[in-house]
């Protein structure tokens, strides 16, 4: 179970390193950057969801695995609908003003406070050894 958490907070801060920015147009510029180039490897670049869908087949799933993994699926594609809507589409209204405010310094760190407590949890319950 270490080793499935240690790799999981360590994939969560290989994400974070990737997309941090002051700004959560800096994130998404960064996260564009990778996504226009190939959905894959933008999808490859968040290998914590991967771990997630592991623990969720693990734990033959277990209620906190499966929070986890819609979690993560809806943090990746709120991330998604964002550049698509300001990249792709190139509009620009009042609304979207809000992404260029300076970010609270936790704001990246977020998903670390909360996926391996979940992941902790689902392994846990479910009882299974890694």
């Amino acid at each position: 179970m270490f080793d499935i958490m240690l790799a999981l907070v360590l994939f969560e801060f290989y994400e974070i390193s990737w997309q941090k920015a002051d700004t959560i147009m800096g994130m998404l510029a960064k996260m564009y950057e990778v996504y226009r180039k190939n959905l894959v490897l933008f999808l490859l670049k968040h290998p914590s969801y991967i771990i997630s869908v592991y623990i969720l087949l693990k734990t033959n799933y277990d209620f906190f695995a499966i929070v986890l993994v819609v979690l993560k699926s809806l943090d990746i594609l709120t991330k998604i609908v964002f550049m698509q809507k300001i990249f792709d589409e190139n509009r620009t209204n009042e609304v979207d003003k809000i992404f260029y405010e300076p970010m609270p310094k936790f704001f990246p760190y977020i998903g670390l406070g909360i996926y391996p407590f979940l992941a902790f949890y689902a392994i846990k319950a479910s009882g299974v050894i890694f």
